[in-house]
């Protein structure tokens, strides 16, 4: 169907954006940014993202019990989507095997944010795990920073020049 793969397409570049923005923009803006300090912020920031798109997804019930998720609020009425109550009263409500048919799938999480939207979750944990890892470790070469300052400098010309 193609509200599924708008999803799929929603969350890949969520998981993107959690795990590869903040080493690209420490990378080239922050000096003091490190390799190490890059990688773990990638797993950091896209491990929270996978982990919040496959626990509302594949196991709410879980996400509930759990990890403290509750349910998602109608944004017009501001009520909650699902009652988690009547919901996790189920026989089948905490069997924690994936399926798409929970009656909570798509319906919880925190801070009222859809998985579509897991980005905004990892995103932070990435800059903030880059941080400090960074600042844990030994800082780059003179010679790397030097490096990283040409990179932001404009030139003035055309790298690549098409022959005529």
């Amino acid at each position: 169907r193609p509200s599924d793969i708008l999803a799929m397409v929603g969350w890949a570049f969520s998981l993107a954006m959690a795990g590869n923005f903040p080493a690209l923009v420490l990378g080239v803006w922050w000096k003091r940014a490190t390799t190490a300090g890059a990688i773990c912020g990638i797993i950091a920031g896209f491990g929270l993202c996978l982990f919040y798109l496959v626990t509302t997804r594949y196991f709410p019930g879980a996400g509930v019990a759990y990890f403290g998720m509750t349910s998602l609020l109608n944004p017009v009425t501001g009520a909650p989507i699902v009652d988690i109550a009547k919901a996790m009263a189920l026989p089948n409500a905490m069997e924690h095997w994936p399926t798409l048919a929970h009656p909570l799938a798509n319906k919880v999480g925190w801070f009222n944010l859809n998985n579509i939207n897991c980005g905004l979750l990892g995103m932070p944990v990435g800059f903030l795990v880059i941080i400090v890892v960074s600042l844990m470790t030994k800082a780059p070469s003179a010679e790397l920073q030097a490096f990283i300052d040409e990179i932001r400098k404009p030139r003035g010309r055309t790298i690549l020049e098409e022959k005529t």
